[in-house]
């Protein structure tokens, strides 16, 4: 039974038998079905002004396009077809090469001691130290250890003794008198790791504060982690700092960290060891800030996000709303460190940089 195609969707195929019309929906419809009811040869064949390999293509059915395109005698419009055919076959496999995951690439960090204030951190003077409190003057310091509990520590006001190599013992550990700097083996399921603390008694009481760091390269850039909640551990967004190439200036740990000019997403074992990144595939900006006086540090945090912004040329953050969390201008002798107060957020739109004016 012969007709004329009449109207063509995308569930149906419409044509016309003298008087009448019939619909069929396609999925009933084998190919040599439309050419019968289509009442044309294969190779002329036409549906709503396609041809039939056209109209496969159109219909995402590239397999029966590319068979019914092979039966075709060549010409001008095979080529085209053969030619539009494996440009949506391209197009295909670039779809799912971008819908496909990208793997976390990994680099290994190793342990480094600090000298002094090497490094500038919001939490160098936002945090400072942890206090731990020693009910009846001994206890455990809160640090990941195999025991769980934490490494064993005793002080009396003016000493303090602390379980290094932990055995459950102080009698075999040095006095420290006053302050010190201890090295100890941290270790969390099978993660283990070196740590170094700077102790001070305070009372009955242990002040905490890090005295080391882990160090290394991500895709050529250095790269510092420091635990600036005086935790022991390396992973805490928003709490630890991470310092960035060549500069002494870091921000807040953060998911997204910019190296160059281009952003990834991060992450860090709670050691330190082992820190991995893979490129962001979100929305990218920049953010500049802008002082007469040398602006050395201004960082800014979003959601789960921090970046060191100071710098003529702006740093790239993904788009969204920043709030001021800390800044140090320094002019001659002068020196200032700001801390977040009433600023309005700073709201980064898509492909723009926003720079912002700071004092006078």
């Amino acid at each position: 039974m012969a007709g004329e195609v009449t109207s063509v969707d995308e569930e149906r195929i419409t044509l016309k038998i003298g008087e009448g019309e019939v619909g069929r929906r396609f999925e009933t419809l084998s190919e040599k079905e439309i050419l019968q009811l289509a009442g044309r040869p294969e190779e002329v064949a036409t549906l709503n002004g396609m041809s039939l390999p056209a109209f496969q293509l159109f219909e995402g059915n590239r397999e029966a396009a590319n068979e019914s395109i092979a039966r075709l005698p060549d010409s001008p419009e095979a080529q085209h077809l053969r030619g539009l055919s494996d440009l949506l076959e391209g197009l295909d496999r670039e779809t799912v090469a971008e819908q496909r995951p990208v793997e976390w690439k990994a680099f290994k960090l190793k342990f480094i001691s600090l000298k002094g204030s090497q490094y500038l951190t919001p939490g160098k003077f936002t945090v400072v130290h942890r206090i731990v409190a020693l009910p009846n003057g001994r206890g455990f310091l809160p640090f990941p250890t195999k025991n769980g509990k934490g490494i064993l520590a005793a002080a009396d006001g003016q000493s303090l003794r602390i379980d290094v190599n932990q055995n459950g013992r102080l009698d075999d550990d040095r006095v420290i008198l006053r302050e010190g700097v201890v090295n100890l083996k941290l270790t969390l399921g099978q993660d283990k790791w070196s740590y170094a603390a700077h102790v001070a008694v305070r009372g009955r009481n242990i002040q905490l504060r890090r005295a080391g760091a882990m160090s290394g390269e991500i895709l050529g850039k250095k790269i510092v982690l420091l635990d600036d909640n005086n935790n022991g551990r390396y992973d805490d967004y928003l709490a630890d700092a991470a310092v960035i190439g060549s500069t002494n200036y870091g921000a807040y740990m953060s998911r997204v960290i910019p190296i160059g000019n281009r952003l990834y997403e991060f992450k860090a074992s709670p050691s330190g060891t082992t820190a991995s990144v893979r490129p962001f595939t979100g929305k990218p900006a920049r953010i500049r800030f802008e002082h007469r006086s040398i602006l050395r540090s201004v960082v800014v945090t979003g959601d789960k996000t921090s970046f060191q912004v100071a710098g003529s040329k702006g740093t790239p953050v993904p788009a969204g709303s920043y709030k001021f969390a800390f800044g140090y201008v320094e002019k001659g002798k002068m020196r200032a460190f700001i801390q977040k107060g009433n600023m309005k957020p700073i709201q980064v739109a898509a492909g723009k940089t926003v720079k912002v004016d700071w004092g006078p």
